[in-house]
């Protein structure tokens, strides 16, 4: 079976995700996801095909989105993304990491770091 490259691409209208063979020939482009939010960072996990996107604007406020099927269907989260009542508001997601014990690590405008234990919920 011929590898699968997978290219994420974050733009200010959401993320776009080109697909294609191990030769780069030609490219199945799709996209956007993500409701149109801005995206600034997206991964995927080696471990387990995740699709994971950050984003979001002092509008919007900070977002993680996630797909297990390649783009097909996403799931929205900003549960937790908050310093607490009365803080100052997180503005939006930056980067994303997953780590290998299954955690995925979400850098923050402001500066900050956030973990998530539960692949991205809270």
């Amino acid at each position: 079976m011929a590898e699968k490259v997978v290219v994420l691409v974050g733009t200010k209208k959401g993320l776009f995700i080109a697909e294609s063979d191990a030769a780069r020939r030609s490219w199945d482009l799709r996209g956007p996801y993500c409701e149109h939010w801005p995206i600034n960072h997206a991964i995927m996990d080696p471990a387990s095909g995740t699709i994971y996107a950050g984003g979001g604007s002092e509008w919007f406020g900070p977002a993680v989105w996630k797909s297990t099927d390649l783009g097909r269907t996403w799931t929205h989260s900003s549960q937790g993304l908050t310093f607490g009542e009365g803080k100052e508001p997180i503005g939006a997601v930056w980067s994303l990491e997953a780590s290998p014990d299954g955690a995925l690590y979400a850098g923050v405008i402001p500066a900050a770091l956030f973990r998530s234990i539960d692949g991205g919920e809270t």
